[in-house]
């Protein structure tokens, strides 16, 4: 009979925490929603950027990217990012897609402007940069060179 009690505590204790942890990622989720804004931008190509990558300003992180989609009408890839609410960025600014070596994952990198308009939820920036692969960089180096 010892054992049955025991093994019940045991399972009310398994419970609770769980309903604990849960409780916790639930509250961060929604906290850390509220503390954010959208902003969308459009690309003609992302290499292989992926929801959940960084947004940086000057190596800063502000924000992640929250989702890609394909537009079907243009073929272009359509990008949300979640901007933190504390983060003004001017409407002049640059956006584009960088990797800061050759192993690491793509992040989208804000270049500020210096206007004084600054983006609002659900904007969207209009001055984006592509992707550039390595071998395009290669390319572009060997072609100078000999061009000359």
């Amino acid at each position: 009979m010892k054992s049955r009690s025991l093994e019940f505590i045991f399972g009310v204790l398994i419970i609770a925490i769980t309903f604990v942890f849960c409780a916790y990622v639930l509250l961060i989720t929604i906290n850390n929603t509220f503390k954010t804004y959208n902003l969308n931008a459009t690309f003609s190509n992302i290499g292989s950027l992926s929801a959940g990558a960084k947004v940086l300003i000057n190596g800063f992180e502000v924000g992640q990217v929250s989702e890609i989609s394909l537009l079907p009408s243009s073929y272009k890839i359509h990008v949300s990012m979640n901007i933190n609410k504390n983060i003004q960025i001017p409407k002049d600014s640059i956006l584009l897609i960088q990797a800061a070596g050759f192993f690491d994952a793509p992040t989208l990198a804000i270049k500020p402007g210096s206007s004084a308009e600054f983006f609002k939820a659900n904007d969207t920036i209009i001055d984006t940069r592509d992707w550039v692969s390595l071998e395009d960089k290669i390319g572009d180096i060997f072609f100078s060179i000999t061009n000359n």
